[in-house]
């Protein structure tokens, strides 16, 4: 069975690719920094496939990551894509947006701290795919 990571999959895009994949029979780690809406996400795709993780983890942080890489392997197998669409958004009429502090640090460190997740045990078996 395939295993799929998806960063940032409580909700839009993430949450779909993690459905889809699930319901191709594939396993499903999903990574997010709301435990609450993390449950969530994964009773919604619990029916799906009986292997599904839901890890608590701010993309921010390389250490958890890379824990949360080890963990989703250990428990699931092999890493086969890891998706990263972890993101901060802000809507707002130009001029008027307050941009928050860490808008710029989720969306573009979390995707490189996710690729380095995977780099440490990847390599030896063949490096998953990575999307961005």
């Amino acid at each position: 069975m395939r295993l799929i990571v998806v960063a940032g999959a409580t909700a839009g895009i993430s949450l779909a690719i993690a459905k889809r994949f699930a319901k191709g029979g594939g396993q499903v780690a999903i990574l997010a920094r709301d435990s609450g809406r993390l449950d969530d996400a994964k009773r919604l795709l619990k029916p799906h496939c009986g292997n599904v993780i839901a890890l608590p983890v701010d993309v921010t942080d390389p250490v958890a990551v890379d824990v949360a890489a080890d963990r989703a392997a250990s428990e699931l197998g092999d890493v086969d894509a890891w998706v990263n669409y972890a993101m901060s958004t802000v809507i707002g009429r130009a001029g008027t947006i307050t941009l928050p502090r860490d808008l710029f640090k989720v969306t573009t460190t979390g995707g490189l701290h996710g690729f380095g997740g995977l780099a440490g045990f990847g390599i030896s078996r063949g490096l998953p795919r990575f999307l961005r």
